[in-house]
């Protein structure tokens, strides 16, 4: 049979190469387990990350349809903006605060003349509604909607953003043209209504 001491100094070479590889072996499959665990929490947070990634895609397509509009109106192309493509959106549902004149009035009829709907407003029911006539002979009976609202009285803003709702389903712009005399230095969401009358 041979010597003892031989036949062990023969068999522990192969029996210690056999413990480094499974050693090495569990140090993989250790790593493996890690790597998984990473994975599935990364998984975990997908739907996260797709709710992210459509509120991006949102937002990007409400930018590009406004330097669309912006560039239509213009009749030119804005600085920076090297996209030659068309940009494919539909119109935009657009609040104008007291827009029976000047600088609201020509606000409402370019976002008209972009294709746009448009809600108008003013003090004066006489007023809204002798605009929106007018507005809706250019520009169609589908686009323009009129109604009376006091920006003073917090009931009547109130009734104007369910009007707006009730009309469009939600604003994509609202343009707050109305002036006031207050003299608060406040942001405007922690003024009272009675500092703005």
């Amino acid at each position: 049979m041979g010597d003892p001491k031989s036949f062990a100094e023969k068999v522990k070479s192969p029996i210690d190469a056999l413990s480094e590889q499974l050693t090495q072996l569990v140090a993989s499959i250790t790593e493996i387990n890690g790597q998984l665990k990473l994975q599935a929490t990364q998984l975990s947070a997908l739907p996260s990350i797709k709710a992210d990634v459509h509120d991006v895609k949102q937002q990007l397509a409400a930018h590009n349809s406004a330097i669309a509009r912006l560039e239509k109106a213009s009749g030119s192309k804005l600085p920076g903006n090297n996209d030659s493509k068309p940009i494919e959106q539909d119109f935009t549902r657009c609040l104008c605060v007291c827009s029976y004149a000047g600088i609201g009035y020509a606000l409402a009829k370019k976002f008209l003349e972009a294709g746009d709907n448009i809600i108008i407003c003013s003090r004066s029911a006489q007023k809204v509604e002798s605009v929106v006539g007018d507005l809706k002979k250019e520009y169609g009976e589908q686009h323009v909607w009129g109604t009376v609202c006091d920006v003073r009285d917090g009931k009547d803003v109130k009734a104007l953003v369910e009007f707006a709702r009730e009309k469009f389903k939600h604003i994509d712009i609202w343009i707050n043209n109305a002036g006031s005399n207050a003299y608060t230095y406040k942001p405007l969401v922690e003024t009272s209504d009675e500092a703005l009358m």
